[in-house]
């Protein structure tokens, strides 16, 4: 059984789907920059950075955006769970997030 507000939960899906996107507009800005950066840029900088990105900080954002994802359909599911137990017959489902990575 789900106790909830349905208000909040829909709020707190949106905060989810929000930061979702926001995190694979990082990636992709950083992405793009980067790609344009490397075709001058000579530096032990450039080989830290490209190393770092590659390993770690691209599939942590990617990481990231699927558990928003995942989360953000589990809250989903929650205040879906309201209108089918005839809580709130007034609500409009809110679908799964879609992980854009």
């Amino acid at each position: 059984m789900v106790s909830a507000n349905p208000e909040d939960l829909a709020e707190l899906y949106r905060a989810f789907e929000r930061s979702m996107h926001d995190a694979d507009a990082v990636i992709t800005a950083l992405e793009s920059a980067k790609a344009k950066a490397e075709e001058e840029w000579d530096s032990k900088f450039k080989e830290q950075f490209v190393a770092e990105w590659e390993s770690s900080l691209r599939p942590s954002l990617i990481t990231l955006c699927q558990s928003l994802a995942t989360h953000g359909s589990n809250v989903a599911r929650n205040y879906n769970d309201f209108k089918v137990a005839g809580r709130d017959a007034t609500l409009v489902d809110l679908p799964d997030l879609v992980s854009p990575r």
